[in-house]
């Protein structure tokens, strides 16, 4: 279990830690000099062989309210100390402030320094603490009173109790963890600490450490601490130190890098998200404002977004938020941020001396926002439950349109495993069906998918019946004759239509599964006249035009008998305006090999006279010959190539 302590400066903090675990985290010889914490202090207390408590004592001054922010991120318990002697001052209702808007799951309130306050002052006080927390529990003690006068054995009883009664954390995601602290120890190298946020980490472990400046560079974990004792693996809940070891920028690394399994979700320039503005702030957010966002142990400057829902359109006040509000937005980031689903950030100003609200991630990988969206907005608003399985099955049944199931898991930090059993959901297997393209996962609509796919169906199927010798139809031309886009839905239900062998894939042109190009009656006797005038022409190859008045065909009927001949072998195309035959052509080269056996370099009269044709259609003969390599010119005349 996590504890940190909140509250004014020179209220206490160090002192109540020293008592409840023995140890000074005031390590720096210029906290010990000034009085007064600088950075981050850490202390453990062991409960029992299963648990123990970490302490982080964070700083009370006010220029130190950055770092104070950075170890309260991801704490189980909020200690909030107030001296009797002091009462509630600025940094205590700031602090208190900061762990109600990152829903800190419990706050206890201590009231220290009870030795220099007379029980009037204290009682008081009391009344002031449970005015601001009435479901709190309060400790009095004294920092100077030793044993059980001090009230420090009750307050260690009841942290005591609350680490054996915590459920362990999200120890079956993948591995998170935000540094907050590195340091290089002489003979070990550089250690890394953090509160683990989700997953597990061993040694020997290969991760990945993302730096500030957006490099990343694989690690491996030599050994590690958990909770302050060595171990062979750090978990969710855990304070862990991590000795890292690998080919990367020592030096370079400090508060704000993230450490993470190989697997995790990349970092993020924007992601979406719910926020709740502070109940006290007494001027406007306006949409694109300037801010600072605070997560894990980084602040990273940022825009907020904020979304307009469908009955916001005509408010010309809606991209406005005040006090109290809660809305959903995108936070569009100055530097990418390792984010996941359920991710607890802090909003302050651009000068970072207001707190303006808080907020939880939603979408991590978040698109940009365009008008007219109202579809995403309802899988957003889905998005706000705890349950992914459930969440998945309200995206699914309310939008009927798929979803990338593979982002779905990196949003969620979901294993492979974790997945596996999000999938087992009864109501969701009714209602969808998991379909692979391109190496990822969707989840579709099991309605809207049969629907698409009746229709590509019907379509394929009339295609077949009126126009038999086509192979098939290229998938654009599929779109374009049923009215619709290559979208997702469409490009989904042809893959799975193409994975039962309903549809075949021949040469980029779609068919039913069975179809053979086939000619009509009709079409049968139009290829009849038209191969019937080629065969009696021989290489008198007749002009389009002259076979149109011939047979009385227009251009797009004989059109339809040229496209399919060609593509069956039926038919070659000699120029433009001239196709043949293949037993003509065969005739022809059979001509054209007697000529140049007896004259092997021959001209264009030569092979006039041997054809018995005009020098026009003769010259269309021999390009043709000379572009399938049957023929070469060589000088004025041309020879077989052999």
């Amino acid at each position: 279990m996590i504890v940190a302590t909140a509250g004014h400066v020179d209220h206490g903090k160090t002192s109540l830690v020293k008592q409840l675990t023995g140890v000074d985290t005031d390590r720096l010889e210029e906290e010990k000099r000034r009085g007064l914490s600088i950075n981050l202090g850490f202390a453990y207390r062991k409960v029992d062989q299963q648990s123990s408590i970490g302490f982080i004592d964070v700083p009370g001054h006010k220029s130190f309210i950055n770092t104070m922010i950075s170890g309260i991120t991801g704490i189980d318990i909020a200690m909030l100390v107030i001296a009797a002697d002091d009462g509630l001052m600025p940094q205590t209702l700031e602090h208190l402030q900061i762990i109600s808007m990152l829903r800190v799951k419990q706050i206890v309130i201590v009231i220290t320094k009870i030795d220099v306050a007379d029980r009037g002052t204290i009682d008081a006080l009391r009344c002031q603490a449970l005015a601001l927390l009435p479901q709190s529990p309060i400790f009095e003690v004294s920092n100077k009173a030793q044993g059980r006068t001090s009230g420090i054995k009750a307050l260690q009883e009841y942290l005591d109790n609350q680490a054996r009664l915590l459920e362990p954390g999200n120890s079956q995601g993948l591995f998170r963890m935000s540094i907050d602290r590195a340091f290089s120890l002489k003979g070990i190298g550089l250690l890394v600490t953090g509160t683990v946020a989700a997953g597990s980490a061993k040694v020997g472990d290969s991760l990945r450490l993302l730096a500030t400046s957006g490099s990343s560079s694989m690690v491996r974990v030599r050994s590690l601490n958990a909770d302050n004792q060595a171990s062979e693996e750090g978990m969710a809940g855990q304070r862990c130190s991590f000795n890292l070891v690998g080919d990367f920028d020592k030096k370079s690394v400090g508060r704000g890098d993230y450490l993470s399994a190989n697997h995790c979700i990349e970092p993020s320039e924007r992601f979406d998200g719910r926020i709740e503005i502070a109940v006290d702030l007494s001027f406007p957010i306006k949409h694109m404002m300037p801010v600072k966002i605070y997560l894990g142990a980084r602040r990273v400057a940022a825009k907020i977004f904020i979304l307009k829902t469908q009955s916001e359109q005509q408010n010309k006040d809606a991209r406005k938020l005040i006090a109290a509000d809660t809305a959903l937005v995108q936070i569009v980031l100055q530097q990418a941020l390792v984010v996941c689903h359920g991710d607890r950030f802090l909003i302050r100003d651009n000068s970072e001396s207001i707190n303006l609200g808080g907020g939880t991630v939603l979408v991590a990988q978040a698109q940009p926002w365009r008008s007219g969206q109202l579809m995403r907005l309802e899988s957003l608003r889905a998005m706000e439950q705890d349950d992914p399985s459930a969440v998945l099955v309200k995206i699914i049944l309310e939008t009927q349109q798929p979803l990338d199931f593979s982002d779905f898991m990196g949003n969620w930090n979901m294993t492979p495993k974790q997945g596996d059993v999000c999938l087992l959901n009864s109501q969701l297997q009714q209602c969808s069906e998991m379909i692979q393209l391109n190496g990822r996962k969707y989840l579709v609509a099991k309605l809207g998918l049969e629907k698409k796919k009746y229709e590509l169906c019907e379509y394929l199927q009339r295609l077949h019946r009126d126009r038999p010798m086509a192979a098939g139809v290229l998938a654009a031309d599929l779109a374009d004759h049923l009215k619709t886009d290559i979208n997702l839905l469409f490009r989904l239900a042809l893959a799975d239509l193409v994975k039962d062998n309903s549809v075949f894939v021949t040469n980029g042109l779609l068919s039913l599964a069975g179809h053979r190009p086939t000619l009509s009656s009709q079409v049968q006797q139009r290829w009849f006249l038209v191969s019937n005038i080629l065969r009696k022409g021989g290489a008198q190859v007749p002009l389009l035009s002259e076979i149109e008045k011939q047979t009385g065909l227009t251009s797009q009927q004989l059109s339809a008998l040229i496209i399919p001949a060609l593509k069956s072998d039926n038919l070659i195309q000699l120029s433009q305006k001239r196709y043949m035959l293949c037993e003509t052509r065969d005739a022809i080269k059979t001509a054209i090999t007697e000529l140049a056996n007896d004259c092997q370099c021959f001209t264009v009269i030569d092979a006039k006279a041997q054809l018995g044709l005009g020098r026009g259609l003769t010259i269309e003969i021999l390009e043709y010959l000379d572009s399938i390599q049957f023929t070469r010119r060589l000088g004025g005349g041309r020879e077989l190539v052999c």
